[in-house]
């Protein structure tokens, strides 16, 4: 007697454990860890918003060095150089939600060497997005940025990509 409530014990937990990991969403919406980046634009001499993300951590971070490059255009803010292209990193590690969604908002100090100024340059930046699957054995991050530093007509809208099979 006492086995058969043991054992009608251990399938009630292995019953309720299988029935919980099927709850879970399907990959759990986390991206494989790499480089997300989006293809060049053809055309352009300067990046106009090209957003690198570095995942790592079993799909759970965005790790340093991620964030755009972009164009200041011909009148950026005070001490920033004209007509050049700066690179702006997330400060910090950004958690990425087990849906695969992220988001950073705040202030930047960009190098003197990434802005190619005498100084460095404090802004703020702001990304937001999510990763998905994107078929065939891809992954992207869809999402928006912005920086004031980054001239206006810089895309706003971004769609990385990352295939394991490149």
């Amino acid at each position: 007697m006492r086995q058969a409530v043991s054992m009608v014990l251990v399938l009630g937990l292995l019953a309720a454990t299988s029935a919980a990991a099927s709850a879970k969403p399907a990959g759990d919406g986390r991206p494989p860890d790499g480089l997300y980046a989006a293809k060049a634009t053809p055309g352009l001499s300067y990046s106009n918003g090209g957003v690198d993300l570095q995942v790592a951590s079993g799909g759970r971070k965005i790790v340093f060095p991620s964030g755009v490059a972009c164009y200041t255009g011909t009148n950026p803010p005070a001490g920033v150089p004209a007509e050049d292209e700066v690179s702006i990193n997330i400060p910090r590690t950004v958690r990425i939600a087990g849906d695969g969604s992220f988001s950073f908002s705040g202030p930047v100090t960009i190098s003197a060497e990434d802005a190619q100024a005498d100084a460095p340059i404090k802004t703020t930046y702001k990304i937001q997005g999510r990763f998905k699957k994107a078929g065939h054995g891809t992954y992207e991050a869809v999402g928006t940025d912005s920086s004031p530093i980054c001239q206006p007509s810089t895309r706003k809208r971004f769609t990385l990509i990352f295939d394991p099979a490149a």
